[in-house]
C-alpha cells in the first residue's frame, strides 16, 4: 500500500506547485487556469475535490440538471455534487492501484474538466442568482 510520502513525491513530479496544509491533506494548483485541487488521502483511497462554485440558495433546478447531465455524460468516474455552499468536482482514486501516471493522468482529466465545464456551470448557478437578487 502506498503512503503519504508515496503521494507527496507523485505531487513533486509533476511539478506543480502544492502545499501540504495539514498531514494526508495537500492543495494542488495550476496557475494556468486558476485552479486549486483539494488531494487527500484517507485510508485506502485517495479523495480529489475541486471547488467549482458557490452553490445558489434558491436550489435552482437548472443548475442540477447541468450537472446530473454532466455526470452521466462527460464524466468517466468523477461526479459533480454539493459539499456544504459549493458544488464540487470529486473524484476517488484506490491507493493500492494509483501509479504515477494514474495519478497524473486523473489530475490532468481533472482539470481539463474544470476548464471546459466551469464556465456552464457557473453561468447556470449565476443566473439562478441574479433571477433571486432581482426578485428580491
Amino acid at each position: 500500500m502506498k503512503t503519504s510520502e508515496d503521494l507527496e513525491s507523485y505531487l513533486v513530479e509533476l511539478g506543480l506547485p502544492y502545499e501540504e496544509v495539514e498531514t494526508d491533506l495537500w492543495i494542488v494548483k495550476d496557475e494556468a487556469e486558476q485552479v486549486a485541487i483539494l488531494v487527500s488521502l484517507y485510508g485506502p483511497v485517495i479523495l480529489i475535490r475541486i471547488n467549482i462554485c458557490n452553490r445558489p440558495a434558491d436550489e435552482p433546478k437548472e443548475l442540477y440538471r447541468l450537472l446530473l447531465k454532466l455526470n452521466a455524460t462527460e464524466l468517466l468516474y468523477g461526479a459533480y455534487g454539493l459539499e456544504g455552499e459549493h458544488v464540487v468536482l470529486v473524484e476517488v482514486l484506490s491507493v493500492e492501484h494509483t501509479s504515477f501516471a494514474m495519478f497524473r493522468e486523473t489530475l490532468e482529466a481533472l482539470f481539463m474538466t474544470v476548464a471546459t465545464q466551469r464556465g456552464m456551470i457557473e453561468r447556470a448557478a449565476g443566473r439562478s442568482l441574479q433571477t433571486s437578487n432581482q426578485e428580491g
